[in-house]
């Protein structure tokens, strides 16, 4: 975090509220670092939020993976343990699900085909399947230019019972920040991958390609469920702390607090819960400790509720492109 980040987050520490902590060195497993207001300044408080966020990987071994995260450019890339949550497929009565032919492909979008399914292999997060059904595969390209590996699964959500586990409302999340004068965002990084499928339903999760049928063996974006599946499973792991000083929508999540202090023990809170369930952040994609953070393609601020931009349109979890996105 750099020194121009002083003025964003001063709105909640006074000129006589500051912090003081046991220098990194000391930190240790299960040695709170304590915070008091002393005589340090703020930019004393901004080092300590950097330290949490960088550092404590350095000091406490087990939590090494989600906090070096921050600066990897890939999630770790392994099969995650089961957990509370898996995501179950059941199907209407008496259907089975549909087999479809694999999509043609231009040579550049085969190597890259090849490419992706490797990775996913190597990963554990997919297998060769023989279903005698499957979606296929296709390719959105980003804005980075870069393709987005697609599984058309419309035919299959048309055949699947839903799950109408309510996803929160966008206005009551609001509520929960208007008064509040520090936001940090934290993205998770492929939160679907730390969803596992159900025992039993990974066949229907297969996809056909050129190069073979593979089923997943974690949550793939598209299925119609898993937007529910995913809601489940974070309101379980962030239950206690939920409109007390954290919102969660899918993967995004966004904490509040009114003071520096504060806001430093609830970053410490939620890290605590992501070291522990094995979930992982974007660095990139957060924003630390600011008075103003766009969450939903809508803006957070006290008393400074922006109205929905054009991105707000990723809101929809349903309509036209449900069941195309990997």
């Amino acid at each position: 975090m750099s020194s121009s980040d002083a003025g964003v987050v001063n709105a909640g520490v006074t000129s006589k509220a500051t912090l003081q902590a046991e220098q990194p060195s000391k930190l240790s497993k299960g040695k709170d670092t304590r915070i008091t207001k002393d005589s340090a300044s703020v930019e004393d408080c901004l080092a300590l939020l950097e330290d949490i966020l960088s550092k404590v990987g350095e000091r406490y071994t087990e939590m090494a993976d989600t906090f070096s995260s921050f600066n990897d450019d890939e999630l770790p890339r392994r099969l995650p343990s089961r957990r509370e949550v898996d995501h179950a497929i059941k199907l209407e009565p008496g259907v089975k699900p549909p087999a479809k032919a694999a999509y043609r492909m231009a040579l550049p979008e085969l190597e890259e085909l090849q490419r992706q399914l490797k990775d996913l292999l190597d990963a554990g997060f997919i297998r060769p399947s023989k279903a005698p059904y499957g979606a296929p595969v296709l390719f959105q390209r980003k804005s980075d230019e870069s393709l987005r590996l697609c599984i058309d699964y419309r035919a299959l959500n048309k055949i699947t019972v839903k799950n109408k586990y309510p996803v929160p409302l966008v206005a009551d999340l609001f509520d929960q920040l208007g008064g509040a004068k520090l936001f940090t965002k934290l993205d998770l990084r492929s939160g679907y991958y730390e969803v596992r499928i159900a025992e039993g339903d990974e066949e229907k999760t297969a996809c056909v390609t050129r190069y073979g049928a593979y089923k997943f063996l974690v949550m793939p974006f598209g299925l119609t469920n898993a937007p529910a599946t995913f809601c489940t499973l974070m309101n379980k792991l962030f239950y206690p702390y939920l409109d007390r000083f954290v919102v969660v929508y899918l993967d995004d999540i966004v904490v509040y607090s009114n003071t520096l202090e504060e806001h430093v023990e609830h970053l410490r809170t939620i890290f605590q819960v992501l070291w522990e369930n094995q979930l992982y952040v974007k660095r990139e994609k957060c924003s630390f400790a600011k008075e103003e953070v766009h969450f939903l393609g809508i803006g957070s601020a006290e008393d400074n509720l922006h109205g929905p931009t054009e991105s707000a349109g990723d809101l929809r979890v349903g309509g036209a492109h449900d069941g195309v996105r990997l």
